[in-house]
């Protein structure tokens, strides 16, 4: 999704002989998918422990909630993230309806969420001076690595 960003505003900003940039940068997702895993594991089981702790509940049940609670903890995690890539993309298509529409057509619109911290304030920098050079462009999303 970088690539395609870098990919767009070089052929948007600049002529067609430099329309092509080596600042390529990839983004880190595995982190964050394992930290919700780990949050999932343990509201399931905080959740059954509170009940088990608060009723006394027989060994079969105790098991019947822990996968019903995992259940509801993982649809409203579904739904949280889906909500929330939405409203990212909803953004984006008022901020840079292109760059939207390039995501849209490799449908990948809604993983904008996950490089929104780092491409916003590339945005910004670009969307607020329309002067810029081919090198101060490059510059600009070069920075996005640091």
């Amino acid at each position: 999704m970088i690539k395609l960003y870098v990919e767009y505003v070089l052929d948007k900003h600049t002529p067609r002989e430099n329309a092509r940039s080596s600042a390529y940068h990839s983004s880190h997702v595995g982190a964050n998918l394992a930290v919700s895993m780990a949050t999932k594991k343990s509201m399931a089981y905080s959740i059954a422990k509170t009940v088990v702790g608060s009723f006394s509940v027989s060994n079969i049940v105790r098991a019947e909630i822990n996968k019903k609670g995992l259940f509801l903890i993982n649809a409203a995690d579904l739904y949280g993230k889906v909500q929330k890539s939405a409203m990212a993309a909803r953004k984006l298509q008022v901020i840079d309806p292109g760059y939207y529409n390039l995501l849209r057509i490799n449908n990948i619109e809604m993983l904008y969420v996950y490089i929104d911290p780092v491409i916003s304030k590339t945005m910004k920098k670009i969307r607020s001076n329309s002067n810029l050079s081919f090198d101060e462009i490059v510059n600009i999303l070069n920075s996005m690595a640091r």
